[in-house]
């Protein structure tokens, strides 16, 4: 009884939560600072990553310690 009232009442999604697959690109750049690491390393890296077939977003960000890092996602399946 508890089954059939079970199958009836809880929610059922036909397609679960799936990650996108990423790729992260890293970089250092020794004794630069954010705004150095963004300018010389990180927006030529975003420059030639854009429009690589099936992403959909990338994101990216530097550190004052000379690291950057841009994380590119893409379409499930794509």
């Amino acid at each position: 009884m508890l089954g059939i009232l079970g199958l009836v009442e809880l929610p059922i999604e036909q397609y679960p939560y799936i990650a996108p697959p990423t790729v992260n690109v890293s970089a250092n750049y020794a004794g630069a600072n954010a705004e150095v690491v963004l300018n010389s390393v990180i927006i030529p890296l975003e420059e030639q990553i854009n429009g690589v077939e099936g992403m959909t977003y990338m994101t990216s960000s530097a550190t004052n310690e000379g690291n950057g890092s841009i994380n590119v996602f893409f379409k499930v399946g794509g």
